[in-house]
């Protein structure tokens, strides 16, 4: 009975990996997988689509939303203008400056209401990127650890010292 279930099982389990394989098959860091680049947004797109995101961050009014557009337009088109000629060290300088200008600029449109839900959201998302920070540094200070482990092991058995079984009287060894 217990080989019946293997049978039917091992097909259903590929099944599930070949499903699980096709889903990866696109996701970025995949094997083999090809990352297709989307054509950039236009200036006028990523202004819309950020005056959009702070209207519902921070519910700025029909004024508001023509001046804070109008201070987008010119941050990501002279984003466009600058970073194509800058060299790579330079761009992130740049753009990190072409921000500030920008939420300098976006500030003084906003209400003190509105000016501290923008700082309570910012806030909360520089928290949030500092707990992603330091959960993939324990990450990775185990998976060293781990390594460290494996290559001791791998070592030792090398050298001729088999590792005791911690369990003498598992089920791997009785062979009933």
């Amino acid at each position: 009975m217990l080989a019946a279930l293997i049978i039917v099982k091992v097909p259903a389990i590929q099944a599930q990996g070949d499903v699980r394989a096709k889903s990866r098959a696109g996701a970025p860091g995949a094997a083999g997988a090809r990352k297709e680049s989307k054509p950039r947004a236009t200036p006028e797109q990523r202004a819309e689509a950020r005056t959009r995101w702070l209207t519902k961050l921070v519910n700025l009014t029909t004024d508001q939303q023509t001046k804070v557009k109008e201070i987008n337009l010119s941050a990501a088109t002279k984003q466009d203008e600058n970073l194509k000629q800058a060299p790579g060290k330079e761009r992130g300088q740049m753009r990190k400056q072409i921000n500030q200008e920008r939420e300098a600029q976006i500030t003084g449109v906003l209400t003190d209401t509105q000016k501290t839900a923008w700082a309570n959201y910012k806030a909360e998302m520089k928290r949030i990127a500092e707990e992603r920070k330091a959960a993939r540094k324990d990450a990775n200070v185990k998976a060293k650890d781990a390594r460290k482990k494996a290559a001791a092991g791998a070592k030792a058995a090398t050298a001729g010292e088999a590792e005791p079984d911690p369990d003498p009287d598992s089920d791997e060894n009785n062979e009933d």
